[in-house]
């Protein structure tokens, strides 16, 4: 089962082509935060140099282009680029190394995989064993296969589509590995920075490519002034998860709907006339790559993560080796009769302490036995996301559905999964993956395409993309929904209709809100949120129509009249701070500022429900929606009024 890897590349005008930018000083991105690799470009970058030599090729001019380690990844020369050691390293240290990159080569590192837990040092002084992170990006980067593993190259947040406050990955071509180059090392290294920095490896790994032969690069420099061609053929993963970090690893699944959504730029690269590709040839690799994928993947994308959580860990190698769809049917049929009773090893393999193991087993609940073998198995997802769903503690994760619920409907797992941080998702694809499955590997689907349940995780995953959490017109998130099936597999394509809504009611009822406006047009909400604005609006509501406090005493804002709350607000150090030690009766903007905090505090101790500054008429109002508020029971963020009551 091989593993595909994602590469990220510093932003280039002209497409990755192994020549400087056209026009260098136009590029702004390459040289942003979040470029490749980090802010080396914007250190190293000569401007005026480039300018000089707009356009022309990286390899006639050896070290001097600083972007050298990305803009190669679709060029067909060599070109060199020099490294230089980490600033922190004295000069005598070591010094830079000359890589030389052939055609169609980038470099890349797995920059995450340098700061895990179990890189930490026990010796005194040091932060890092240097020797742990090494073995790391050798775990790392033995998981891909030359010729079999595909790339997948992408800009970060520093790319011309992250704006507006929004940052975006984008995918900006693919291919296949042909080379994952050796590991290379600073010249003339100390024998003190050897011992400290694993030999003094250089944190970059070169990856060559299979293009042009395989693979392709959508043409983003060429309608960068036609925002109407951008819109439809940019590419923003669904799923950011895998496209971090310099390097990550790509499933098949997350593959699968990468390709589905390449085929989909293609298909409109082709009907405008691009002669940048031979569109029609892509178009077919890309197809072939779709079959292959889905053919690795197997039916049980899931079910190592299952044995695991069954305490079959010694099982996990021999079922991963599997490269037939029905070995790996025959096997998952093997580990339920083991866990039955009715036989004692696996493909001959024995596992140790089976007694305890199968007693463990058959003592969980029948929905668990069901979820283990005949549900989770179909999901590519982890062995800690896989625990998570089963456990009795699965709020932890907003989980709120019983195990029986999950087992009707598999695409909750989708609709209520947040995991312990942003990275730990389980996207809509995963799921749907498992539920409609590919006709060739000769399981039953769980729902039919056309099954409200489908529809219902459709519409969560659409509104989960709007920003605000407001009201999403059904007829648009629907033509949103008809987009994406229509780049799926014909085997998983429908056409859901506006009257979907009308006909099972209860089912789109239990995470959805519908309701319709004045014209009869209808709109969806999620339910939780609109539960959770709900409750919101209640506690305001209920606030607002609290009565005055009663209380004894003279309570004034102003001196001299029963209780002194200017007295007491200028008693206060951090108030007396603040205007920088100066007396009330001294300047006339302090005096201002004194009489309104002393206002406010009156009419917050006699009206709590009234906000300082501002008054409150008995609803969430517009305002409440940029409150960040407490969680509720689920772990979710409770969130502001809707525009629709």
């Amino acid at each position: 089962m091989a593993m595909h890897m994602s590469l990220r590349l510093a932003w280039h005008s002209d497409g990755w082509n192994g020549h400087i930018c056209k026009k260098p000083c136009e590029n702004v991105y390459c040289v942003g935060q979040h470029s490749y690799p980090g802010e080396m470009i914007a250190e190293q970058r000569d401007l005026d140099f480039e300018t000089a030599h707009a356009g022309e090729s990286c390899g006639q001019h050896p070290c001097k282009v600083a972007c050298a380690l990305s803009a190669n990844a679709f060029g067909k020369e060599t070109v060199q680029v020099k490294v230089e050691p980490p600033s922190w390293w004295e000069e005598k240290d070591a010094d830079a190394t000359i890589l030389t990159l052939p055609p169609y080569t980038a470099c890349t590192w797995c920059y995450e995989a340098m700061y895990k837990n179990d890189v930490f040092s026990s010796v005194k002084g040091k932060t890092y064993d240097y020797n742990k992170r090494q073995r790391n990006a050798e775990a790392f980067f033995s998981q891909f296969e030359e010729g079999k593993s595909l790339v997948f190259y992408y800009a970060g947040y520093s790319n011309p589509f992250s704006e507006n406050e929004e940052d975006n990955y984008v995918i900006v071509g693919a291919s296949r590995i042909k080379k994952i180059d050796d590991f290379y090392y600073y010249e003339n290294t100390t024998e003190q920075i050897k011992k400290d920095y694993a030999g003094g490896v250089i944190w970059q790994k070169p990856i060559t490519s299979y293009y042009p032969d395989e693979g392709l690069s959508i043409p983003y420099w060429k309608y960068m002034k036609d925002e109407t061609i951008l819109d439809r053929i940019v590419i923003k993963p669904l799923h950011r998860s895998p496209f971090k970090y310099g390097s990550r690893e790509v499933s098949n699944d997350d593959a699968i709907e990468i390709i589905n959504q390449l085929i989909n730029s293609v298909d409109v690269l082709i009907e405008i006339g691009d002669d940048t590709e031979n569109w029609e040839e892509r178009k077919k690799w890309l197809n072939s790559v779709l079959s292959e994928l889905w053919k690795a993947r197997g039916p049980y994308p899931g079910f190592a993560s299952a044995m695991i959580n069954m305490r079959l860990e010694e099982l996990v190698q021999h079922y991963i080796a599997l490269t037939n769809e029905q070995d790996m049917k025959l096997f998952r049929d093997e580990v339920r009769k083991l866990m039955d009773g009715d036989q004692d090893g696996v493909f001959g393999h024995k596992v140790a302490n089976l007694r305890t193991v199968r007693r463990e087993f058959l003592l969980r609940e029948d929905e668990e036995q069901e979820l283990l073998f005949d549900i989770l198995p179909r999901f590519d997802i982890s062995t800690d996301q896989m625990g998570y769903i089963l456990s009795e503690d699965r709020e932890d994760v907003s989980i709120t559905a019983s195990l029986k619920e999950i087992v009707e409907n598999p695409y909750i797992i989708f609709e209520q999964y947040q995991g312990m941080d942003p990275d730990d998702s389980i996207p809509f694809y995963k799921i749907d993956n498992g539920i409609i499955v590919s006709p060739e590997y000769g399981i039953e689907n769980l729902f039919n395409v056309g099954d409200p349940e489908r529809l219902r995780a459709f519409c969560v995953d659409e509104l989960n993309r709007i920003a605000a959490h407001s009201f999403g017109k059904a007829e648009t998130i629907l033509n949103s929904v008809k987009h994406r099936l229509d780049r799926m597999p014909e085997w998983k394509q429908y056409t859901f209709k506006i009257k979907n809504f009308k006909l099972d009611r209860d089912i789109y009822d239990k995470a959805l809100y519908l309701r319709e406006d004045d014209k009869k047009d209808l709109y969806l909400y999620l339910k939780w949120v609109y539960e959770d604005e709900r409750q919101v609006e209640s506690i305001f509501t209920m606030l607002a129509e609290r009565p005055d406090i009663l209380y004894g005493d003279n309570i004034s804002e102003k001196r001299g009249k029963g209780r002194d709350w200017r007295g007491q607000v200028w008693k206060r150090p951090d108030f007396r701070r603040v205007c920088g030690g100066t007396a009330p009766e001294q300047g006339r903007d302090v005096a201002v500022i004194l009489r309104k905090t002393a206002s406010a505090a009156v009419g917050a101790f006699f009206a709590p429900r009234k906000a300082p500054g501002g008054s409150t008429n008995g609803a969430a109002g517009n305002d409440a929606k940029h409150t960040k508020a407490p969680k509720n029971g689920a772990g979710r963020p409770f969130l502001g009024a809707c525009g629709i009551k």
